[in-house]
């Protein structure tokens, strides 16, 4: 997972623990008053896919 400005590798893409960040402004302003805490989790698009198959996604194509 890339660093905000896309310039270097922040996070290891099979990082299994939260990664929590705290943002300020927004996506349009980013001098924005507002402050906010985020927590995401990295999921690999073979998780994603696997388990959408397993809840009865069929998936036709993927290129």
């Amino acid at each position: 997972m890339s660093d905000d400005d896309f310039e270097g590798i922040r996070y290891n893409y099979f990082n299994e623990k939260p990664i929590a960040e705290t943002y300020e402004g927004t996506y349009a302003d980013q001098s924005a008053d507002l402050v906010k805490d985020y927590v995401m989790w990295n999921h690999s698009l073979a998780d994603v896919l696997q388990n959408l198959i397993l809840n009865g996604m069929e998936v036709l194509q993927f290129k």
